[in-house]
């Protein structure tokens, strides 16, 4: 008995550990594509196109490896930034923020203020407390949420056909 549980636990831990490899993959690609569907005001253009991972995400690696021989813009690389502390934040495109760093994410928009970084996260709730792109697990599948007025409040305009892949809130 102690054997069958220990087996389907071990189980259980790794199609789970597979599945969330899984996720973080899906989140690199969809990460990319959000670049593609959004357009950042002109302070924003006309230089390399910066993703910033709050901590040690999984999602970088995959991340660097999405962008690895691309451009943005034709001229401009895509810079993948690991960010260790609200002070590292400077200038970035994209923010992502971690579920396991989602305790900071109060103080994190704040520091963003009126900035034209576009917050990303992936912890329930955070959609409708400011983040403008929330990624989320509906029927088992990974999606994401748009928050209509943290774009408008990062100066950022979205596709429309961008918007009628979100779950718009």
């Amino acid at each position: 008995m102690k054997y069958t549980i220990l087996f389907f636990s071990i189980l259980f831990l790794n199609i789970t550990l597979d599945l969330q490899a899984q996720d973080k993959k899906f989140q690199a690609v969809f990460i990319y594509n959000f670049y593609k569907n959004i357009e950042w005001p002109a302070s924003y253009k006309n230089q390399d196109f910066v993703i910033g991972v709050y901590g040690n995400s999984a999602v970088i690696p995959l991340l660097e490896k999405t962008v690895e021989n691309r451009s943005a813009g034709g001229t401009y690389k895509f810079i993948i930034k690991k960010i260790n502390s609200i002070d590292e934040i400077g200038k970035c495109h994209m923010l992502y923020l971690p579920t396991e760093k989602s305790d900071l994410f109060p103080d994190i928009v704040k520091k963003l203020g009126g900035s034209s970084t576009l917050l990303i996260t992936e912890k329930a709730g955070l959609g409708g407390q400011g983040s403008a792109i929330n990624f989320v697990l509906v029927n088992d599948r990974l999606k994401f949420e748009l928050n209509e007025y943290a774009f408008k409040k990062a100066s950022l305009k979205v596709s429309s056909m961008f918007m009628k892949l979100a779950i718009v809130i």
